[in-house]
């Protein structure tokens, strides 16, 4: 069983039984446009506000924070009390994620609108950050590849872009990052002048 087909609450209660932390997001029209109303926001990627601000790291949403009509997205870093911290490999476009790491475990996976998302685990505070088009690739060749980490989050079945819909074809649990795929990663920081720490400052706050 994974959420593919399930109403969006009952995908909700799915993921906090299996140690995730789903947080609220706009939906999208059938058409398209964003539920929020705006003309120029990346439709159905972008948190849900609610009257006590958006999320933050370490909030926990219960399905009374949900509405049918609302996509649903996962937090990352920290997760349901695994030791180790949840990370996503977004690859964007048409190459797999072969082109960018040789021989990584099968894990967790979903497919996107515009590609796919490969979930591992890696030690926490591993300083892999959140970033996109990590290898300068996506316009050169058509495919880039993102990285979401701790603070970041990725939607995720049933919910739904512009550009169609999120579907899990790979449920199991996430296996680890190799090391060496770490390492490529935190090389390609330094190589082009982003830091490399093993924890993070945000508005004067540690984390």
């Amino acid at each position: 069983m994974t959420p593919n087909d399930l109403p969006l609450l009952d995908a909700v209660r799915f993921y906090r039984a299996h140690g995730f932390r789903p947080i609220p997001m706009h939906g999208v029209h059938p058409d398209g446009r964003c539920r929020c109303g705006g003309m120029d926001c990346n439709a159905g990627k972008h948190e849900f506000r609610h009257l006590d601000g958006q999320w933050k790291e370490g909030r926990e949403f219960q399905p009374v924070d949900f509405t049918p009509d609302m996509n649903v997205a996962l937090a990352l870093g920290a997760w349901g009390g695994c030791p180790e911290w949840l990370v996503c490999l977004d690859v964007d476009g048409p190459a797999d994620v072969s082109t960018f790491f040789a021989g990584l475990p099968p894990t967790l996976t979903q497919k996107s609108p515009r590609g796919m998302h490969h979930f591992f685990l890696v030690p926490p505070f591993t300083p892999l950050g959140n970033w996109v088009d990590v290898f300068l690739t996506k316009y050169s060749r058509g495919t880039g590849l993102d990285v979401r980490y701790a603070r970041g989050k990725i939607n995720a079945a049933p919910s739904r872009s512009a550009f169609g819909a999120y579907c899990w074809c790979n449920w199991r649990p996430p296996a680890a990052l190799p090391p060496e795929a770490v390492q490529r990663i935190l090389s390609e920081r330094r190589h082009r002048g982003l830091p490399v720490m093993s924890r993070w400052e945000r508005d004067g706050k540690r984390a």
